[in-house]
């Protein structure tokens, strides 16, 4: 609706009823000057593809998404992604448990320091490629309670996370079937990083450091 809206600063969307919308993907997408956006009165619990919804809002340095009902969203790709200037963002409320694709989901988020995930369920999630790819400035993530056991894709999921120094996978699942396109470079250029991993990989232990060389020779498990 408001896709590529590169100069709008301001909406008001107080009077909208968004009781019967299902389909929210793009809205925001390209709006580059939107400083702000209050959506605290949209009625999501109907919506299933919210994928790309704030894409490339380069304006924005917060946005409350507290009040959104993502109980039967499957589609959350991108949907942050390109918010250079974003330094937070308060995800406790989001239900996954339906939710399929999370890709890009933070991408570029170049301002962002520190995000926490630990109550995202992702038993049913299969794609999750390049979901914090070049978050330059992240130094911490919880991702310690991912399940990834469904999941397909995970390549370039961390690449260019320069400042990320350590990162728990202990629940991590992969699957020595599906190397190569489906994991490469999960953790490229993260010099500083350090994996915290156990031993219940679908890996041993000697074909995970054989992998994490050949992707990256700095990263460091502990």
């Amino acid at each position: 609706m408001s896709f590529d809206c590169v100069n709008m600063e301001r909406i008001n969307l107080s009077s909208f009823n968004t009781k019967n919308v299902e389909r929210m993907n793009w809205f925001f997408s390209g709006c580059n000057s939107l400083t702000s956006i209050d959506i605290t009165n949209f009625n999501t619990s109907k919506v299933y593809r919210a994928g790309n919804l704030f894409n490339q809002c380069r304006s924005l340095t917060s946005i409350d998404v507290s009040h959104l009902n993502t109980s039967r969203m499957e589609s959350m790709g991108g949907m942050f992604n390109g918010c250079i200037n974003l330094k937070s963002i308060n995800l406790s409320n989001f239900d996954t448990s339906n939710t399929i694709d999370i890709s890009s989901m933070f991408a570029n988020c170049h301002s962002l320091e520190f995000i926490n995930l630990s109550n995202f369920d992702t038993r049913n999630i299969r794609y999750i490629y390049m979901l914090f790819i070049d978050c330059k400035n992240l130094k911490g993530v919880d991702v310690s309670s991912f399940d990834t056991s469904n999941v397909e894709m995970m390549h370039l999921m961390f690449e260019g996370c320069i400042n990320l120094e350590f990162l728990n996978i202990t629940n991590f699942v992969f699957n020595s079937g599906l190397v190569g396109d489906y994991y490469y470079s999960m953790f490229d250029d993260d010099a500083k990083l350090h994996l915290i991993i156990t031993s219940n990989f679908y890996y041993n232990i000697l074909d995970l450091n054989s992998y994490l060389e050949a992707i990256d020779e700095n990263v460091t498990i502990i």
